[in-house]
């Protein structure tokens, strides 16, 4: 009895704890978005309100693309954005087990 007890509370804790890490939340705004396409780069720079900031875990998906896409150019339009918070524990997780952190930082003038 104690076995199979202990087998159910096992099973508990860690349909708990999958719940906890896949847990998120979404916030969606509609905000700039600039498409530039080069050579062989393509980029796209979304202006987020400063409450929508991306951290890690999370996800951000850009809705609507622009009318017409261009292979040399740039555009800017707006789109539907839906940010996906990651719970607490997976953000943990994930920078826990990174070995380093990128991030990019381009100034426009």
């Amino acid at each position: 009895m104690n076995k199979l007890l202990l087998a159910a509370l096992g099973a508990t804790a860690a349909a708990a704890l999958s719940r906890w890490y896949t847990h998120e939340y979404v916030r969606e705004a509609t905000v700039p978005v600039q498409w530039q396409s080069e050579h062989a780069h393509l980029h796209l720079h979304v202006e987020l309100p400063p409450d929508m900031e991306p951290k890690a875990g999370d996800t951000l998906e850009i809705l609507q693309l622009p009318g017409q896409m261009y292979t040399d150019g740039e555009e800017t339009y707006t789109s539907d954005v839906r940010l996906h918070k990651a719970s607490w524990l997976r953000r943990q997780v994930i920078e826990r087990s990174s070995l380093m952190e990128v991030k990019e930082i381009v100034d426009h003038p």
